[in-house]
C-alpha cells in the first residue's frame, strides 16, 4: 500500500462559523466522526479553530451541546525523550515506511502515523495535520494516516497535567511550563505514545484543556459552517 502518494484534497463545506454536527449526548468514536463528516462533505473544526471559540469569546455557547468533542487535528507522537527512530516500526507491506504504532486499549485496532526519514532522529516532537487534509486508510485491523502534508511541531512537552503555550498553527501545547493566568495557556493531558485527534472541552478549565485520549471514546463533533 502506498502512503507516500498525495491524497486528493477534499474541499468540504468551509465557512466562518461553527455548528454542532454530533452532540456529546449522541457521541461517537473517532473513526465514526471522520466517516460521517466525510460523507456529509463537512470539515471537522481544528484544534486552533476551537480555541478561537472557546477562549476569549462567547462563541462556544453556540456549540455547547457538542462539547466535549473531537477536533479535526490528527496527531502522532512517541514517548518523551525518545527519538522517532527508537519508537517507530517498519511495515514492509506498506512501502517500508517508519510508523508510530498505537493500539487502542479497548478495540485493539492499531493506528499508524508515518514519519518522514528526515524526522526520525528528532525527539519531543508531535506530528499534526488538519481535516480534511488526511485520510484514514483501512488495512485489516490497521488504520493508516495518509496525508499530503504533515507538520512537525517541536518541543512537545514531556509532562502531562501542566500549562503551556500553543504553537502558532495548531495551538498544540509546546515549550516550557507557563502560568495559567494568561488565556493563551493550554492545559495538556498526554499519554506516553499516541496516534489520534486532539479533543477539547474536558475537565479542569474545559475551554483551555487539550486532551489526548482513547480514539474509541465517544465524543461530540463540531464542524465549520456557513
Amino acid at each position: 500500500m502506498a502512503v507516500a502518494a498525495q491524497i486528493s484534497r477534499k474541499e468540504g463545506i468551509r465557512g466562518p462559523n461553527l455548528a454542532v454536527f454530533i452532540t456529546l449526548a449522541n457521541g461517537v468514536p473517532m473513526e465514526e466522526a471522520l466517516r460521517r463528516a466525510d460523507e456529509a462533505g463537512l470539515i471537522i473544526a481544528s484544534n486552533k479553530r476551537l480555541s478561537q471559540a472557546l477562549v476569549g469569546s462567547d462563541e462556544w455557547q453556540n456549540i455547547r451541546a457538542g462539547l466535549a468533542c473531537w477536533t479535526g487535528t490528527m496527531t502522532g507522537y512517541v514517548q518523551a525523550g525518545r527519538a522517532f527512530r527508537q519508537e517507530t516500526e517498519r511495515i514492509s507491506s506498506i512501502d517500508n515506511w517508519h510508523f508510530i504504532v498505537h493500539a487502542d486499549p479497548e478495540t485493539k485496532i492499531r493506528y499508524l502515523f508515518p514519519v518522514k526519514e528526515e524526522h526520525l532522529d528528532k525527539t519531543d516532537c508531535i506530528l499534526a495535520v488538519n481535516h480534511p487534509g488526511f485520510e484514514l486508510v483501512t488495512d485489516g485491523r490497521d488504520r493508516i494516516i495518509r496525508a499530503a502534508q504533515v507538520d512537525l511541531i517541536e518541543r512537545f512537552p514531556a509532562v502531562s497535567g501542566k500549562w503551556y503555550l500553543g504553537d502558532p498553527k495548531y495551538d498544540i501545547p509546546t515549550g516550557d511550563k507557563v502560568d495559567d493566568s494568561t488565556q493563551d495557556a493550554r492545559y495538556l493531558s498526554r499519554i506516553d505514545k499516541r496516534v489520534g485527534p486532539a479533543a477539547r472541552g474536558y475537565y479542569v478549565d474545559f475551554r483551555r484543556f487539550v486532551l489526548a485520549n482513547r480514539v474509541s471514546n465517544v465524543l461530540g463533533v463540531v464542524v465549520e459552517a456557513i
